[in-house]
Formats: structure tokens, sequence, C-alpha cells
């Protein structure tokens, strides 16, 4: 849904750490991106250019819902170190299987694809979503300025 709703990139939503969350706003804050692994880590990276340090408003109703998931991450993370298996170090990354860690760069791609095919959906590739939420901003009468700020694109081009 935030590939969706935000126009997000795969590696900015797997980077996205709970400190990243402005429940209070409506907004989330898209600051590093994991877009490869090295040595079997994540290669966690700043994004692309200056103007994605800014936040992203996001509907309320998406916000209610990563707030449940958050609470749930947060569940996992207090039993993982209880029992000696957290793997996440220090962040609290929102989306992750259980041990903290992040998820591996490209599986967010092929649980979209997954979600496509169970469900009989045409599939779009995930990067494709950022493009579907642009194309429905402009609909919705949004200026090329608007679009490129809220995606995060140096140049509207």
């Amino acid at each position: 849904m935030g590939a969706i709703m935000g126009g997000f990139r795969r590696g900015e939503l797997i980077a996205l750490d709970e400190d990243d969350c402005d429940f209070e706003n409506n907004r989330l804050r898209i600051d590093e991106s994991i877009s490869s692994t090295k040595n079997g880590q994540a290669d966690i990276t700043d994004t692309k250019n200056e103007a994605s340090n800014d936040y992203v408003d996001m509907p309320q109703w998406y916000m209610e819902e990563l707030a449940v998931h958050v609470k749930g991450m947060r569940k996992l993370r207090f039993e993982a170190k209880a029992n000696g298996t957290w793997k996440g170090g220090d962040r609290n990354f929102v989306f992750h299987s259980g041990t903290g860690k992040p998820y591996y760069h490209t599986t967010p791609s092929q649980q979209w694809k997954n979600w496509c095919e169970r469900y009989g959906f045409h599939n779009v590739s995930l990067h494709g979503l950022l493009h579907t939420n642009a194309t429905y901003l402009l609909g919705q009468g949004a200026s090329i300025k608007e679009i490129q700020h809220r995606l995060r694109h140096s140049t509207f081009k």
C-alpha cells in the first residue's frame, strides 16, 4: 500500500524505520533506501536526491493501519530480543520478517508479483506503482511540480 499511496520505491519501503513514521501528522520520512546487499548485510544508503529528505503526507486510514503493523513489529522485537534471535541491532525497521533484519531488497517485488498472480491482477511492476501514483495525482489536478516533489524526483522529467 505504501508503494501505491505514497509512490515509494521498494528500497525506500524496506529501509523505513519506526522513527520515520510521524503518526501524529500522518506522514512518513523517506531518507534512506536499501537497493542491494553486501556480504549478507543490507546496504543502507541515503536516497538519491535532497528533495527526498522531506516527509510524504499519507492518508489517515493508512497511518492507522501502519500503526497497528508497527505495534505488531514491536511485539516481535520484544520477543526476539528476549529469546536471543534479534538481528536488527539498534534499528527498528517497519518491515522485517520477525528478527529485525530488513527484507532482502528484491522481496517486495516478488511478494507483489505473487499477490498479483494470486488475485488475478495484471502484474504491474512494483516500481510501476510509483508511475500509477503520479498518473492518479495528475488526474486529481495536482501540478507537475507537486507530483515531482511528492515522488522525490529531482526534475519534473
